[in-house]
């Protein structure tokens, strides 16, 4: 009785490592994956070429030399429930980025995806995730989805991710838990090797003897 009591307790640390907590998209894992693994399960891609590592909505969490040229992308369409998926690599081979644009996602994936820990995003992905990193993470909001678009994230200690979610019944109020209204647009997927060391400057205070 013993061991079984053991070897359960393996098996729910190998679910939790390879379920949720595993900052992964289908069979590739973040910081792992190498582009032959990436061309075994999706083919030949479409493009492959040097690029650099840019992220429009959380730029400035990454380090400069995501600016320069020292990596490679391949995307795909078509390939594997996916109408695009585009994957990029570090010179030393290695997946720090995942772009995917599924067929048809439900948001039920997410329960299993990054954690799991999903919020909805505000005005400023750049400072939701840095509140995240505070000592003080902000709690998850309820409020209403309006739009029939909107983001979440999650923050884990190996990626920032991001889902662009399509919703299909707007006006839907959240739920506690983290299960979202509509379907899975785009999963953005960022390895935390390429973030920023900088830290961001703190505001500038009024120095009393400006104050009138």
């Amino acid at each position: 009785m013993r061991i079984f009591g053991i070897f359960a307790a393996i098996f729910l640390v190998c679910i939790a490592v390879n379920g949720q907590a595993a900052e992964r998209w289908n069979e590739l894992i973040l910081d792992e994956a190498t582009p032959e693994q990436a061309i075994a399960i999706y083919g030949r891609p479409r493009i492959y070429r040097d690029s650099t590592l840019h992220v429009y909505d959380i730029q400035p969490l990454l380090s400069a030399d995501t600016a320069k040229r020292n990596f490679e992308v391949g995307e795909w369409e078509n390939a594997k429930g996916h109408k695009s998926i585009m994957l990029t690599f570090s010179s030393d081979d290695k997946l720090r980025m995942i772009f995917a644009t599924p067929d048809n996602e439900g948001t039920k994936t997410l329960e299993n995806l990054c954690g799991g820990n999903w919020k909805p995003a505000g005005q400023d992905l750049v400072k939701d995730f840095r509140a995240e990193m505070s000592a003080n993470p902000k709690p998850v909001p309820t409020v209403p989805i309006t739009k029939k678009w909107y983001q979440v994230y999650a923050l884990t200690p190996r990626a920032f991710c991001v889902s662009d979610i399509l919703n299909e019944i707007p006006n839907s109020a959240l739920p506690i838990i983290p299960v979202y209204p509509g379907r899975v647009g785009i999963i953005t997927m960022v390895s935390r090797a390429v973030e920023s060391k900088v830290k961001p400057k703190a505001p500038a205070k009024n120095h009393p003897a400006n104050l009138k």
